[in-house]
């Protein structure tokens, strides 16, 4: 039986008992819920990275 190996897992003493329950990220056994937060984790940082770069973009087109 396995179990999620996030270590901040709210729910790590839960078995993963079907295939339904967990999925492989980055070579680690997560659990859905862990899997989920790492997307939504994932997309803020991509959506800060782009509003990083248009920002620098902006101050230097406006600096001249």
């Amino acid at each position: 039986m396995r179990f999620c190996d996030n270590v901040n897992c709210e729910y790590p003493d839960e078995p993963l008992e079907r295939i339904l329950d967990y999925r492989i990220h980055d070579g680690a056994v997560i659990c859905v819920g862990c899997a989920e937060a790492e997307a939504e984790e994932a997309e803020l940082r991509d959506a800060n990275a782009d509003l990083a770069e248009a920002d620098t973009v902006s101050r230097i087109l406006w600096s001249r």
